[in-house]
């Protein structure tokens, strides 16, 4: 998707959003940051032996059901969409929201499967990309 949205910024030169490149630069950095420290806490959250044993719902399980591709769009995808600051890139960074939101469909189906009585109460009180924090 990135790419399609290069070419078509190259094709037909779309506008800068801002056009401060400090401000991208900023932004990257931050998502970077951002991307990093979750994803580590999300590893540190899921030890090896409990993985497909056990319902992990603590640390970074404790606000996203999906740690790993909320660190993406919480951090990388925001600062680099604000970083190529282009009209064309926002609409990747838009897109990838729905396409995420049906891409672990089968993930959340694999865990409703194998734990049947916990999963779905884990589902009502955790966000799946973005923590409930109502």
């Amino acid at each position: 998707m990135l790419g399609a949205a290069w070419g078509l910024e190259k094709t037909y030169g779309f506008g800068q959003i801002h056009g401060f490149s400090a401000l991208g630069w900023g932004a990257l950095m931050t998502g970077g940051a951002v991307t990093i420290v979750i994803l580590f806490w999300a590893v540190k959250s899921l030890p090896v032996a409990k993985r497909g044993n056990k319902l992990v719902t603590t640390g970074a399980f404790r606000y996203f059901r999906h740690p790993l591709y909320a660190a993406f769009l919480l951090g990388a995808g925001p600062g680099l969409v604000i970083y190529l600051d282009g009209w064309p890139y926002l609409a990747v960074g838009f897109s990838a929201f729905p396409l995420w939101h049906w891409n672990v469909r089968g993930e959340e189906a694999m865990m409703a499967s194998i734990f049947p009585d916990d999963y779905p109460a884990y589902c009502q009180k955790t966000g799946r990309f973005f923590p409930k924090l109502w």
